[in-house]
């Protein structure tokens, strides 16, 4: 068993709470992003109570003047026992309806380093030219425009394309807020 598929089954009682993350890779991104928030706030929480031989942090205190991620009234069971249920379920709600996700590849990381694993395009096998290889010599050969109506043409084009990049923004900001 994958370690995504480890903690997919970890978080299943939080991960398919209230109709559930149908989608396997937002299902597992969120989960590890769980995993992280859970590993940050025990450390927390080490520091805090003195618990490990390093110096604690100055901001330890959250703005209620508690210390850090853990709060005494918190009484949910399984992997979320104990932890501030606000943190949780932020992750738990906003990370799967993300634009991101229909824009670029998402790879959550363990760590605040980590390695990003990218996919090179071919034309035809294996062992074919790149698609993208020397695709900066290949802009430059693109003429630019020369007249007052293609100038129009290209800044309309240009607008009109971010305007609509603010729509799909906007309403996928309000589709993460609703719900």
């Amino acid at each position: 068993m994958f370690q995504s598929e480890h903690l997919v089954e970890k978080w299943k009682p939080l991960l398919d709470h209230d109709g559930g993350i149908t989608d396997p890779h937002r299902k597992a991104v969120t989960a590890v992003l769980l995993e992280n928030q859970e590993k940050f706030l025990k450390e927390e929480q080490a520091f805090s109570t003195g618990h490990s031989l390093m110096e604690s942090p100055t901001n330890s205190a959250n703005a209620a003047g508690t210390q850090g991620g853990y709060s005494s009234s918190a009484a949910a069971g399984g992997p979320v026992a104990g932890f501030d249920p606000v943190l949780i379920s932020l992750i738990r709600r906003s990370m799967p309806n993300l634009v991101a996700y229909d824009l670029a590849g998402v790879q959550p990381m363990s760590g605040p380093t980590g390695l990003i694993f990218a996919m090179r395009s071919r034309y035809t096998s294996q062992s074919g030219t790149e698609a993208f290889y020397n695709e900066a010599t290949l802009l430059s050969q693109v003429s630019l425009p020369t007249t007052s109506v293609e100038m129009d043409l290209l800044v309309s084009t240009v607008h009109s394309l971010m305007y609509l990049l603010v729509l799909v923004l906007s309403v996928n900001l309000v589709v993460t807020l609703l719900y």
